[in-house]
């Protein structure tokens, strides 16, 4: 969208910098709305969420391995450059991706690969 806004002092390409703006103002609203939900819906655990990832995926990798899931962790889950929010809606997700092997999954290994690219 920055590239879009400093294309608009250009009367050429303006109308088409307009219309990709729109368009991706659009979608990162639906998307912020998206993560929004996912972080608030869904089943309450018994005690709050921590929003912990390292917790979380100490948590799901339990109760996949007490189902006869292997489970693979690579990555670095203490990287102090994980945003904070990022790390909420990650662990969220890992509760909620969890439930969904734990519900619809065969045998096989679960991996999760968290990692900064």
């Amino acid at each position: 969208m920055s590239l879009h806004v400093q294309m608009l002092d250009d009367e050429q390409v303006r109308p088409d910098s307009q219309e990709a703006i729109r368009v991706a103002a659009r979608k990162a609203m639906t998307d912020l709305r998206f993560v929004i939900d996912l972080a608030d819906d869904g089943p309450r655990a018994s005690e709050p969420s921590t929003g912990d990832l390292a917790a979380a995926l100490a948590e799901a990798r339990e109760e996949l391995e007490a189902a006869g899931h292997p489970v693979r962790v690579d990555g670095d889950l203490d990287d102090e450059r994980i945003p904070r929010s990022a790390e909420i809606i990650f662990a969220r997700v890992t509760r909620e991706s969890a439930t969904n092997i734990l519900k619809y999954a065969g045998a096989g290994t679960v991996e999760s690969a968290p990692r900064r690219h």
